[in-house]
Parts: C-alpha cells; structure tokens; sequence
C-alpha cells in the first residue's frame, strides 16, 4: 500500500499528469472571467511580486478566472529581475482588472503596504502571494460569509498542493472542521497557531491603516495576531480557500531555516506575539488557556521549524535557538508540551536543557 501511496504521489507531483491537470485549469481560468457587474461588493486582491516567472502566470489566473463580478488585482512588482513584470503587463493588456505598479525592491511586507495603499475604494481585501494559487469559488465563499455576517474578516482553510497533488496543512484539521459566524479567539483558541495573511479576507473598513513591518521575514505573524484579537467577531470557512505551493529545497521562504537571520526574524516574531498575548491576558481579552495554547503551537511550529538545522549550522546559531527557546517557552508547562506535536518535540526540549552535544546525540539518534 505504501508503494502504491508513493507511485500515485509521484504521478501527482511531475510529468504527464500534472502537465495535463494544469492545461485544463488554464483554459478553465480564461474561460470563467465572469459576468462584471458593479452591483457586487468590491474585492481587491493584493498580490506581490518578486521573481516567480515560472508560477506567476497561473496565480494571476487563477485570481481573474474565479468568475467574480468586481474584481481588481493590485500587482506589485517588488523590483523583479526575472520576466515578472513582462507577464504582469501582458496579462494586463488583456484584462484591465489587472492594475501594475513597480517599485524597488523592499520585500514582502513593504510590497503588501505599496499594493494596500494604491487601493482607493473597495469593500473586501485579500492578500496572494503570487506563486500560490486560489481554488475557484473562493472569493465567492468569502463574500458570502461576510456578506451574511457582522464579522470583520474571515479565515479559509488553507491547503498545500506539490505538481497536482493537493492536501491540507498539517495540524490545521480542527480549526477548520466546520464553518463558525461571528466567533472570536476565545471560541476558536486554536486559530492563532495560523498566523499567515493569505487565507485571511478582510472587510476594508476594518482593515484599513493596518501595515506589516517591513525588512524582516515571517512579517504576517504579528499582524495577524493583533488583528485577530483586535476583530470584534471572525468567520471560519471550512472550504480549502488557498493552496500553498510547495517548492523545491532553497526556493521556498519556509525552507531557510539554516540562516541566522531567519531564525531572529522567526523568534522576534514570536516574541512579539507573546508579548502581545501576555497583555491580552493580563487586560481579560482572552483567557490563559489561549496563551498556553500558543506556546504549544510554538513548540509545534516555530521552533521544530528549525530544529533540524541544528545539525547544519554552527555554535551561534545552536546558542541563539537555546537562548529563545528558553526565554519564550519558560511558561511551557507539561500541558504545553504534551499538547505540541511534531517529531522533533524533544529536540526543542533538550536544547534548552543541554548543550549542542546532547541534542545533537538525541537528534541523529
């Protein structure tokens, strides 16, 4: 059966199938560009650009072939020296709800802030990245659930997908098991061990002067988090509504875990967030349990995240891991640590207590 699941897997991720899959959703995209109407509420979509040629072309599609009525994508060319902005602009010719602008080169968190500030009037707003693509019918399913609603911004499912092979992020099963109206962070605890923008939909009223810091890595987080708890009520949408692409060793920002600064970039994010949450708890916004439930999602997520490099990298790196784990789980208590998952778990755990030697030991046994 395993050699089976590996063959179908193997199929799914290169070569004739995929080729054909992705032929056959490209003409569906043109073909779907909908009936424009603006009697519709305005969604805006917010898409950063930077060296993705190879993707970029079917994640802009994918935006415009979702068959929805009042659509404009903000692409912001973040100083893109591949054929970025060629495709940008020969997709725009075509489509005029496609709008460009370029810019230096900044990052992820100054292009969002460019593209969010070039809006000029709109209802609803999502962030893409673009090479990730949206699955059709979402932006329907979000407008629907905010239109029925008084909630400030809802959350969809989010999904991985590698060549044609599609599948749900790990860990993520129960937050997203049903749909949920008007709930908050108290109802759905869970919900803040997903800290990403992309399958976050906010209504502009709310969102708007809102910004992501800028020149760090991992800059969704804490903005995510002080939205979250900032929203009167949010709506969960069970659907997958985006799908992440998995891409290969080195090309993916997940897949830096062996550079210092990407480490720092992951725990001041943390850290932040636990400050944030610390304050939250303090004021009664949200109960403990909420904190604690961080933690064990840090544990999960943030921290085994890096673990592995461990073996990789050198004795600073091994001592700034120590030190930030140290510091920002020492309210971890068995309860925290029984709730994370993972198999690196104990490596988090034994890096703390120990030296590089014995996590080492633990981690190549």
């Amino acid at each position: 059966m395993d050699s089976l699941k590996k063959l179908v897997r193997r199929a799914l991720a290169r070569g004739f199938v995929p080729a054909c899959y992705y032929a056959v959703k490209r003409v569906v995209w043109r073909l779907n560009k909908g009936k424009q109407s603006a009697l519709q509420p305005k969604v805006t979509v917010v898409l950063p650009v930077y060296n993705v040629e190879a993707f970029l072309a079917d994640a802009v599609n994918s935006i415009l072939g979702q068959g929805y009525g009042n659509l404009e994508i903000i692409a912001v060319n973040d100083g893109a020296t591949d054929g970025s902005l060629a495709i940008l602009e020969a997709i725009a010719r075509r489509d005029a709800r496609l709008k460009v602008h370029s810019k230096p080169n900044g990052g992820l968190g100054a292009a969002r802030n460019t593209g969010v500030k070039l809006i000029k009037e709109t209802d609803y707003l999502l962030f893409v990245d673009s090479d990730d693509i949206l699955p059709m019918g979402t932006i329907r399913r979000y407008v629907r659930s905010l239109e029925t609603s008084s909630a400030s911004l809802a959350i969809g499912r989010p999904g991985c997908f590698y060549g044609a092979r599609y599948f749900d992020r790990p860990g993520f099963a129960g937050t997203y098991a049903k749909d949920r109206k008007e709930v908050t962070v108290r109802d759905v605890p869970e919900v803040v061990g997903d800290l990403t923008a992309w399958n976050k939909f906010f209504k502009w009223d709310f969102y708007r002067g809102a910004k992501f810091p800028e020149d760090v890595r991992y800059e969704d987080m804490t903005l995510m988090m002080r939205l979250l708890l900032k929203a009167p009520s949010f709506n969960v949408v069970s659907a997958r509504q985006y799908a992440w692409r998995v891409r290969g060793e080195g090309e993916s920002l997940s897949k830096m875990t062996t550079e210092l600064r990407s480490l720092n970039d992951r725990v001041d994010s943390v850290r932040e967030i636990v400050l944030i949450l610390k304050r939250a708890v303090k004021s009664g916004v949200v109960p403990e349990a909420v904190y604690k439930g961080y933690l064990s999602r840090a544990i999960t997520l943030d921290f085994q995240l890096f673990a592995p490099a461990i073996a990789e990298t050198n004795l600073t790196f091994f001592a700034t891991f120590k030190l930030a784990a140290a510091e920002l789980l020492k309210d971890a208590d068995e309860e925290v640590w029984s709730n994370a998952s993972g198999q690196y778990r104990e490596i988090v755990r034994e890096a703390i207590r120990g030296s590089k030697a014995s996590t080492l030991r633990l981690l190549q046994g």
